[in-house]
C-alpha cells in the first residue's frame, strides 16, 4: 500500500493492468480525478518502478503510461483483493481505529517494516519477535497477509523515456 495507497493510485493501475494507455485515455478512465492528481500519481508511480513512459512510433510518436513488469505484479494483488471481498460478502473492511471483532489487527511503526514483511525482507515472525509489529491475532493470520499481499523489490527507476 505504500506504493499505491495514495488516492487515485490504485486506480490509476488498475486501469493500466488492461494495457499501456495515453494520458488522455486514463484521464477517460478516471473522470472524477481532480485535474492536478494525475499527473501526480503517475510521476510517484513512475518513481517507484511501477509504471513508465514510452513512445510509442505506431501512435505517431505518442506518449503511453504502462505497467513495469514490477508493477505488473500489482495485478495480483487487485485479484486477490477482490477475491477476499467476494468471499467474505462485502464483509471485509481495512481501516485504521478500534476493531474489537477483528482476526487480524496490525500494529506497525512508522517505518517500512509493513513493506518489508509483504515484500520478503522481514519475515513475519522476526518483526512481530523484535517488536517492530505488533498484532492482536495469531501469526498464521499475519503470515497469510503477506503471503496474500506479497510483492517483490522495485527495480532501479529507469531515467528519461524508454523508445521501442
Amino acid at each position: 500500500m505504500e506504493l499505491v495507497g495514495e488516492r487515485w493510485a490504485l486506480l490509476t493501475v488498475r486501469d493500466l493492468v488492461l494495457g499501456s494507455k495515453r494520458y488522455t485515455e486514463l484521464r477517460a478512465g478516471l473522470p472524477k480525478i481532480p485535474p492536478s492528481i494525475l499527473p501526480a500519481r503517475l510521476n510517484e508511480l513512475e518513481k517507484s518502478g511501477v509504471v513508465r513512459r514510452r513512445v510509442r512510433p505506431d501512435l505517431d510518436a505518442s506518449v503511453v503510461h504502462e505497467l513495469t513488469e514490477y508493477g505488473s505484479e500489482l495485478d495480483h494483488v487487485l485479484h486477490d483483493t477482490m477475491t477476499l471481498h467476494a468471499m467474505v460478502d462485502g464483509a471485509l473492511k481495512v481501516t485504521e481505529g478500534r476493531l474489537p471483532d477483528a482476526d487480524l489487527v496490525i500494529h506497525a511503526d512508522r517505518g517500512r517494516v509493513l513493506l518489508d514483511v509483504i515484500g520478503g525482507q522481514t519475515s513475519a515472525a522476526e518483526a512481530v519477535r523484535t517488536g517492530r509489529i505488533a498484532i492482536d491475532g495469531r501469526l498464521a493470520g499475519l503470515e497469510l497477509f503477506a503471503r496474500l499481499f506479497r510483492i517483490t523489490a522495485a527495480p532501479s527507476p529507469q531515467e528519461g523515456i524508454l523508445v521501442h
